[in-house]
């Protein structure tokens, strides 16, 4: 499948973020007000549903987590950019979901869309949540935090508290016998953990509210069928925001996806859905394609959060910020689409104003993304050679050395057929590319 790197646009993203669809929000009419009992459009149960609907990630047992999250972890958390959600149950923080279903050991603890788009900061001491806005987190730091939390329970006592807290939400009696099974279930997951992000440092150096999702997810994915399939996930770039992405033609920052439930696939199975667990066991592929391709992935769970994010609104502009200087904003408009009346070229609606599809399907997409040179843009192109210049050893699934365009295509197809997907009335008039 071809790559032309020349015609995709090196942050697209800064399209979704700055759009007129999108902006057009900053100054609504009284008419086009959100419903005052909704947040941009949410209601709190859209809210709850959007901050803890697990897709099929996972990342530890859910009982440990929720043994081990005790205020300093929290606070810990929260120096790391996670938001706290003192509303659920279990006191789970934003994005962080609980993972059941056949296809899982044991209720886990994973992360969801939230956990990268939902973003809080604080204006003259008043607190401001942007729902589907890019998250701040930093994820190596809050993972870094999660194992330190984990190896802290080589303390005798750390590890009694933590062991009595879990086996009791468990129903089961701290005996000897299930002290010393948790406790080498927590040094096998932990290692694991360790091994995981020790094929490759570069998250450390991403900072906060930034990802290599294509190339660490390639890593997680592709890594477990060949060591040589490993590369440096080096090109972190900004997390845009999800208002309005889905009337867009394509859903990933490099222009390199158009399959929305695809693209959402990819990234669950990129965090971990224990997609090719069977590797760690086998050196050969499973006879029966059902199980070469078992995953957690909750396809039905993507698309609630699919639907929910086709209803969030753009943020308004806070009552706590300065008055919108009219003015200002006027020559900010004539600037960004051109005005040839008075002599002003169009600085920015060339590259960040999609156009109308002749004829959108009702489902999506309906506008067609602006691609634009990478040389006219002039912005780093490291995130976008590595994805068109990467290949993938797929030997173990029978067959020979892919680019990962075509790999990612493979897998996500396959994963949409078995999860009943490839057929379904909301996607069929579109194609996974």
């Amino acid at each position: 499948m071809p790559f032309n790197i020349q015609r995709v646009l090196a942050f697209a993203g800064l399209l979704f973020a700055l759009s007129t669809v999108h902006c057009q929000a900053v100054d609504l009419t009284v008419s086009q007000e959100q419903n005052p009992s909704g947040v941009q459009g949410w209601t709190e149960q859209d809210r709850q549903q959007w901050y803890h609907t697990s897709a099929g990630t996972q990342l530890i047992p859910y009982d440990w987590f929720v043994a081990l999250e005790d205020e300093p972890l929290k606070n810990s958390f929260a120096r790391t950019g996670i938001l706290a959600d003192p509303t659920h149950p279990d006191k789970l923080p934003i994005g962080l979901s609980k993972t059941e279903g056949l296809n899982v050991s044991g209720a886990q603890v994973g992360m969801t869309c939230a956990f990268c788009h939902t973003t809080q900061f604080t204006y003259q001491g008043n607190q401001i949540r942007i729902e589907g806005g890019p998250s701040l987190q930093y994820n190596a730091r809050f993972l870094q935090t999660l194992l330190e939390s984990l190896s802290d329970l080589k303390s005798p006592d750390k590890f009694m508290a933590f062991a009595t807290r879990v086996l009791q939400r468990g129903g089961q009696a701290a005996t000897p016998e299930n002290l010393n099974a948790l406790s080498k279930k927590v040094k096998a997951v932990t290692q694991e953990l360790v091994s995981r992000g020790g094929k490759d440092a570069s998250p450390a150096l991403w900072g906060p509210g930034r990802f290599d999702a294509l190339g660490r997810g390639g890593n997680h994915v592709f890594g477990q069928l060949n060591p040589d399939n490993l590369r440096p996930a080096n090109a972190p770039v900004s997390i845009p925001p999800l208002w309005g992405v889905w009337e867009y033609d394509w859903v990933q920052w490099a222009g390199s996806i158009q399959h929305p439930l695809a693209r959402n696939i990819a990234q669950v199975i990129g965090v971990n859905a224990d997609l090719f667990a069977w590797t760690k066991t086998s050196p050969n592929m499973p006879s029966e394609k059902s199980e070469t391709f078992r995953s957690s992935v909750d396809v039905g769970s993507l698309k609630a959060l699919e639907n929910i994010a086709r209803r969030l609104h753009p943020p308004r502009w806070p009552s706590t910020f300065p008055a919108i200087n009219r003015e200002l904003a006027a020559r900010g408009k004539d600037l960004y689409h051109g005005n040839k009346g008075k002599g002003l070229p169009n600085l920015c609606a060339h590259c960040h104003v999609a156009k109308r599809l002749d004829s959108p399907h009702p489902n999506g997409p309906s506008l067609h993304v602006a691609m634009v040179p990478q040389k006219e843009i002039g912005t780093d192109n490291l995130y976008l050679d590595n994805f068109a210049n990467r290949t993938v050893n797929l030997e173990r699934l029978g067959h020979g050395r892919l680019s990962a365009k075509d790999a990612s295509q493979l897998v996500t197809t396959e994963l949409m057929a078995q999860n009943g997907a490839a057929d379904d009335p909301e996607y069929h008039h579109l194609t996974n590319e």
